[in-house]
């Protein structure tokens, strides 16, 4: 059985503020070939005020050629129509190489949000040409630190939100150690009010020291997702997991209200117990991670002792999927 496509539109404002559709796979019969759906393009098309466009796609490669054309440059056409009105853009692909279609997402100047996640392959080459002057949200999963680094330096510097997922694909770039120090050193030089960050580094002392600028100087900063890379030697969890809290203990805004700790980082009891001693006076925090080592007896008896006494407002040990920001 060969499977068909549809696309199945789930929410609509009749004045087109918002329009969300997705495209999805079903079997049916021996189909050898369709054609993007001209339907579609129409309701994108006579929408006179779309202000947000979501596209959620679960296509995969054996369905992605049934098209006797690309499904996806035809709909990216008509969006580039609605560049005056569009503000809000939100991909969620399995499989797709966005290369073709860049240029076209350039020319939405207007966009407060833009959301490439999944398995959403942007080239570092292209990625210098957006220049969005008004954003706000951005969450790019499949770039390396230098194209996002490079998106960033090109906004207007109103970026409250700067997510990353996939992080296997940031570790593969040959220049991690320097690519990831600049993106902490660009993060605080053109967004300062940044609210919601996620960051990939060493336990350098090097990068610990950019990281507490950049504490320093994002005074807005209310969430920080942290995943501490290329760490080889257990014994060395001791040593740069003092050396981060007590970077947070300094220099942490008073507007931090929640940290995520990603991957297998884990704090010895003393430390992390010397740290949430020194966040007394200050707002509680919410500290989420996914290390088995905090469902131990002593750790849950530390935690739940700070968590009465008003240290700390949540605490929970998610899967790794569940730490990360989604918007």
């Amino acid at each position: 059985m060969i499977p068909i496509l549809y696309f199945h539109v789930y929410w609509l404002i009749r004045l087109g503020v918002k329009l969300r559709f997705q495209f999805y796979g079903k079997t049916l019969g021996d189909i050898t070939s369709i054609k993007a759906n001209p339907g579609l393009i129409e309701l994108i098309r006579v929408q006179q005020n779309l202000k947000y466009f979501e596209w959620r796609d679960e296509l995969d490669d054996d369905q992605l050629l049934l098209f006797e054309e690309p499904p996806y440059e035809e709909i990216f056409l008509i969006l580039k129509l609605k560049k005056d009105t569009l503000l809000h853009l939100k991909m969620y692909f399995l499989y797709i190489f966005l290369f073709e279609i860049q240029e076209i997402i350039s020319e939405l100047i207007n966009l407060r949000t833009l959301v490439a996640a999944d398995f959403c392959f942007f080239s570092e080459r292209q990625l210098p040409i957006f220049k969005f002057k008004h954003l706000e949200t951005l969450q790019l999963d499949h770039v390396t630190f230098k194209a996002i680094t490079d998106v960033i330096k090109n906004s207007g510097g109103a970026l409250k939100d700067i997510l990353m997922k996939h992080y296997d694909h940031f570790r593969c770039d040959i220049h991690f150690d320097e690519d990831s120090l600049t993106f902490i050193r660009t993060i605080y030089e053109h967004c300062p009010s940044v609210e919601c960050l996620s960051l990939l580094f060493p336990p350098t002392k090097e990068h610990i020291a950019e990281f507490e600028k950049l504490l320093k100087r994002c005074e807005n900063l209310k969430s920080v997702l942290i995943l501490i890379s290329n760490v080889d030697i257990v014994e060395n969890e001791e040593v740069y997991g003092k050396e981060l809290l007590e970077a947070l203990s300094r220099s942490a805004p008073a507007n931090l209200r929640e940290i995520r700790f990603v991957d297998d980082l884990s704090f010895p009891l003393k430390i992390l117990e010397s740290f949430l001693e020194s966040w007394r006076n200050r707002s509680a925090i919410s500290i989420y991670m996914n290390h088995h080592a905090y469902e131990g007896e002593s750790y849950m008896n530390l935690l739940n002792k700070y968590k009465i006494e008003g240290v700390i407002k949540n605490f929970k040990r998610e899967f790794e999927r569940d730490i990360y920001y989604s918007v």
